[in-house]
């Protein structure tokens, strides 16, 4: 893989981790970002991580920094759905008869990973 879709990759992936992991509640320190990213096969630094982040906040994602001890710590703000709004797409799933249940399970588990793995919204 060349240099800069190696760049371009890691950086979304980095967007991926932090939109389905974090909140306000439970933000990632640079270490872990740094591991996870690892995982995944992206070589990264302090530095680097700091760039990707400024790189998302110019493009309008709202990654907000908070202190961990004496790491930072990243989180995403904004959400697309709020928790009562995905309740009320969930319970529109669940009321429509012409879904099959197998489908309206899949739909369901498709909303809820929408809030995040820390934000539990099914009825």
């Amino acid at each position: 893989m060349s240099e800069p879709t190696h760049k371009k990759l890691r950086i979304v992936k980095l967007l991926e981790i932090l939109q389905q992991d974090t909140d306000l509640e439970h933000p990632l320190g640079t270490n872990e970002l740094l591991i996870r990213l690892n995982e995944l096969g992206f070589k990264a630094d302090r530095h680097t991580m700091a760039r990707d982040i400024d790189v998302l906040n110019s493009q309008g994602y709202e990654v907000m920094l908070v202190k961990s001890g004496k790491q930072n710590a990243y989180y995403i703000e904004d959400r697309s759905f709020s928790l009562p709004e995905l309740k009320i797409l969930i319970d529109a799933v669940q009321a429509a008869s012409f879904i099959t249940d197998k489908k309206s399970d899949e739909l369901i588990q498709k909303i809820a990973a929408l809030g995040g793995s820390h934000r539990v919204c099914t009825s």
